[in-house]
């Protein structure tokens, strides 16, 4: 999945975007638990960041417990926990991942930058709070 653009005029901090989208990203499988993320340089250049704007991004993850940061050595993808209840996915389901907005949090009691996981069949659409659940299809 290539990196997504960062949309300088939102008024959203770029490195809250940057966060967004590598957290959009492991949730999507791009990296398997336990696997190196791309180095702070790579990442600086597929976003056209500086530094900064990363290693906040990165820290945010680590916050989240989606990524393991220790110094001077790679960024890991967390293990994840292989509790929580699982959702099946019926064949013909659309599904995807994305950022939950501040008011799905505030309703569903999901903490602050949780990752929301629509799955629509035909016109029923339900939402779920990826770090609680685990999806199988």
């Amino acid at each position: 999945m290539p990196a997504a653009k960062l949309d300088r005029a939102s008024g959203v901090p770029l490195y809250r975007q940057l966060a967004d989208d590598l957290r959009l990203r492991i949730f999507a499988g791009e990296w398997a638990p336990e696997s190196v993320l791309p180095t702070m340089a790579v990442l600086c250049h597929e976003y056209d960041l500086g530094r900064d704007a990363v290693v906040k991004a990165v820290y945010e993850l680590r916050d989240a417990n989606l990524v393991d940061v220790s110094r001077g050595k790679q960024v890991r993808v967390a293990k994840r926990d292989p509790g929580g209840e699982v959702i099946v996915v019926q064949p013909g389901s659309e599904w995807w991942a994305r950022p939950a907005s501040p008011e799905e949090c505030r309703e569903n009691g999901w903490p602050e930058g949780s990752i929301a996981v629509v799955v629509r069949r035909g016109s029923v659409v339900r939402l779920f709070a990826a770090h609680q659940h685990r999806f199988r299809t």
